[in-house]
């Protein structure tokens, strides 16, 4: 019986591509699907009487003497949450010991998976509503930290609430205490300078609340924002649709402007209810005459949400140049060997310097425009103090001390609310424009599943006369250019010429299938469409058991030479060692300084080519999988050492397993033909 293979989202996945070595996973794990579920589950089915918020409602206490919960964040009522009095015992373990990894543990509240998790749930939810490409990220974003969003704003209010009625509305009082002082009590004077300070003491306390909210709700969407950026990136099987530049910025760069924009945006929707409330009580303290500095806040402000746009319209011109300039370095990165080779050094260079020159630019831009905005931020107040005072004596109205300097506080407690407003505007600004690219990644589509699984076949692989492109054949509208006619814009076929045409063979289980053909001519393209990354156009592919795959450019990550050949997997001292063997890497391991346990650089800087095409072969024959699908292997090895690998490992080694051998050599080992040295073999013209 035939089942078709998925490799969506949350369906178990049959194979990743952690690395050369692709292991094709069976129902021995847990779906992915049912964890999603279990978990969807967990937040619905709640046993307290308050829900999923009933740990967050034990914050409110004001003093929590025991807790369930293992982390001292958990633990902490509500005067240690927001005074930070719960990190005091780590801060002294910290200052009286080293400073070590259990020192820094975190909330399991605030893990990366368990955010990933449920943000991952929530876009999902929002695709199956509105599909793909109506979906918004920032709704599902927004739905992720919705209550932490109200509450931080709810305490914004309160602490600007309690930042304005001390020295607007109790200096107020005080002044007119101490200008009429014969008709006031003591007790009255006392109890106003009390108030001041209880003001102040909550100002300070909510907005301490305030950082602590904003900052833990900030580590919570950055670790879901990457999970899920990591995530997707590891389950992509091609990276059509978006470039290198544009990825490694959302894995690296587009994290960090979440977690600002989630500290200040809430600012964004606090700041305007003070900026409200001094406007009426500025009206009730000076009189009609008081418009006139609320007159010039409202007209800067529209200049500032104007400038915020530019600065919007700017940073996103610079992210693009920094995309190209990434993408540009990495494949300079690369190819470095042979642009020296070439002597191309100062050509490259000049063009990272161009790009790097633009990308300057455009920030430069970002830089004057920021400083104008919070230039007008600090002059404003003045402005508005001169020309209100100005206004009102004109007009004699009578003007005292008290109403002078309360005044004063009131637009001086505007200005906050404009100074925070740039700052939210701009952090809120770069939130947009990574989330967008965080969604065009989401949205990228892997080829259409069509790999077929036969159990019980007597055929490891079975290609019935598959037609396979790199490209999806689809209809879109062709991009409209200066020579467009009455015709413009009608639809065109995107190119999406086979790569390979009526490609028919059966590899039977147990059996050498040696493919060859000349450079270029489709035999790594063979091997991607039994992967997958292919789209097939027509006929069917079917497989019968679990791949091992070496690439022609061997993958090598940054650990020990053990390390990349076990890839996570348990050591088997006696298997290890014949891998070793076969594999011809026991003398090259003599030669390194601690031999397995040597410390491979990023992409194995410290291997010759021939070393790391071993460590990779090494890697796919310890996995021990049914069917191995081996790239040309033995391209970058001497020929002795290529004998030896061919006779010892291929032959020997993965005797009884189903093996798919790409060469462009036609001699393999001391002179012997390539098809007299395999059970099947296949030629690809080109």
């Amino acid at each position: 019986m035939k089942t078709e293979y998925s490799f969506e989202k949350n369906r178990p996945r049959r194979f990743s591509f952690a690395d050369d070595a692709i292991r094709w996973r069976t129902g021995s794990e847990v779906s992915s699907l049912e964890q999603t579920e279990a978990a969807a589950n967990n937040d619905v089915a709640y046993p307290s009487l308050f829900g999923k918020y009933h740990e967050s409602l034990q914050t409110l206490k004001p003093i929590r003497l025991s807790s369930s919960q293992s982390h001292p964040v958990d633990n902490a009522g509500f005067l240690s949450f927001a005074t930070f009095a719960w990190m005091t015992p780590m801060m002294w373990a910290i200052f009286r010991n080293k400073l070590d990894m259990s020192s820094l543990s975190l909330s399991g509240f605030d893990k990366a998976d368990t955010s990933g998790d449920r943000l991952q749930r929530l876009w999902e939810e929002e695709k199956s509503r509105n599909g793909p490409e109506k979906a918004s990220l920032i709704r599902a974003i927004f739905l992720f930290q919705r209550t932490r969003f109200i509450l931080s704003v709810l305490v914004g209010i309160v602490a600007m609430m309690a930042a304005f009625i001390g020295p607007a509305i109790l200096v107020y009082q005080i002044l007119n205490y101490i200008e009429f002082a014969e008709e006031s009590s003591v007790t009255h004077g006392v109890g106003l300078a009390f108030a001041l300070f209880t003001t102040e003491f909550f100002k300070a306390l909510f907005i301490s609340l305030l950082w602590a909210v904003n900052l833990r709700t900030a580590v919570r969407l950055k670790g879901a924002f990457s999970t899920m950026a990591y995530q997707k990136v590891i389950s992509l099987r091609t990276l059509d649709g978006i470039s290198m530049g544009e990825m490694i910025n959302v894995l690296t760069n587009d994290g960090h402007r979440l977690f600002e924009a989630v500290l200040f945006a809430s600012f964004t929707f606090s700041a305007p209810v003070l900026f409200v409330v001094c406007i009426v009580y500025a009206c009730y303290v000076l009189g009609y005459t008081a418009l006139t500095g609320v007159c010039t806040y409202l007209i800067f402000v529209p200049i500032q949400f104007l400038l915020a746009r530019l600065i919007n319209k700017f940073r996103s011109k610079a992210m693009q140049i920094t995309d190209s300039r990434v993408r540009t370095m990495n494949e300079i990165l690369n190819s470095i060997k042979l642009i020296k080779m070439y002597a191309w050094e100062e050509s490259f260079e000049k063009k990272i310097a161009e790009l790097r020159k633009r990308e300057k630019k455009q920030l430069q831009l970002v830089s004057y425009i920021q400083n104008i905005n919070t230039s007008i931020t600090g002059i404003i107040p003045t402005i508005a103090t001169v020309l209100t005072f100005l206004v009102h004596t004109s007009l004699r109205s009578p003007l005292n001390t008290s109403d002078a300097f309360t005044t004063i506080a009131i637009f001086n407690s505007m200005r906050f609310c404009l100074a925070l407003m740039p700052l939210s505007a701009k952090a809120l600004a770069e939130a947009a424009v990574a989330i967008m690219r965080l969604r065009k990644l989401l949205l990228v589509q892997n080829p259409e599943s069509y790999l077929m699984q036969e159990n019980g076949s007597h055929s490891a692989v079975v290609m019935d006369n598959a037609t396979l492109s790199w490209t999806k054949p689809d209809v879109q509208p062709a991009s409209p250019t200066i020579l467009d006619g009455p015709d413009k814009g009608q639809k065109t076929h995107r190119d999406a010429s086979p790569t390979l045409r009526n490609i028919s063979f059966t590899l039977p289980k147990g059996n050498l299938l040696g493919v060859c053909g000349n450079v270029g001519s489709g035999k790594s393209s063979l091997i991607s469409s039994i992967l997958e990354q292919m789209h097939l156009l027509q006929g069917s592919i079917t497989a019968d058991g679990t791949f091992a795959y070496v690439s022609q450019q061997a993958w090598i990550f940054h650990g020990t030479v053990q390390d990349n050949i076990l890839m996570g997997e348990l050591l088997d001292q006696a298997k290890y060692d014949r891998v070793l063997d076969v594999c011809s890497l026991r003398a090259d391991l003599k030669m390194l300084p601690c031999g397995d346990q040597t410390e491979i650089g990023e992409r194995g800087l410290n291997l010759s080519g021939g070393q790391k095409q071993r460590v990779s072969l090494a890697r796919a024959v310890y996995s021990n999988k049914d069917i191995f699908l081996l790239d040309d292997p033995l391209s970058a090895v001497d020929a002795h050492v290529g004998k030896h690998i061919f006779e010892e490992c291929i032959k020997k080694e993965l005797q009884g397993k189903s093996v798919i051998l790409v060469s462009h050599q036609l001699q393999v080992g001391a002179g012997k033909r390539f098809h007299s040295l395999a059970e099947h073999y296949l030629v690809v013209p080109g």
